[in-house]
């Protein structure tokens, strides 16, 4: 699958689409060099046929979207920066202050 068909590209495509509707009132702004959804023309207005929208509900990635998500593998590895002690120790202990809290808050108050 090419870089500009891959199922994201798609999903981002009708994201300028729906932000040029809602922002730029109707007009073709942002998904102006849209390739995948080839019917924009830039400084137009945004009027889709019904064909062209079915045309959009083909390439919708249903398949890719129905797919259960594979995890990703975890590692332990260090991070490739190093951070100040001091400032690790500072993270610490505000999380060890905090989290105690919100372990033992109540869900709901009885009366």
């Amino acid at each position: 699958m090419g870089e500009e068909r891959h199922p994201i590209r798609i999903l981002q495509r009708a994201r300028q689409i729906r932000h040029d509707i809602s922002h730029k009132r109707g007009m073709c702004v942002e998904s102006a060099g849209n390739t995948i959804i080839d019917w924009l023309e830039a400084g137009n207005p945004i009027a889709p046929t019904p064909r062209q929208m079915i045309g959009l509900l083909d390439q919708f990635p249903h398949d890719e979207l129905h797919r259960t998500p594979t995890r990703v593998t975890h590692t332990n590895s260090p991070l490739p920066y190093q951070f100040p002690n001091d400032w690790i120790e500072t993270v610490k202990t505000h999380i060890e202050a905090n989290e105690p809290v919100k372990k033992s808050a109540p869900l709901c108050s009885k009366k």
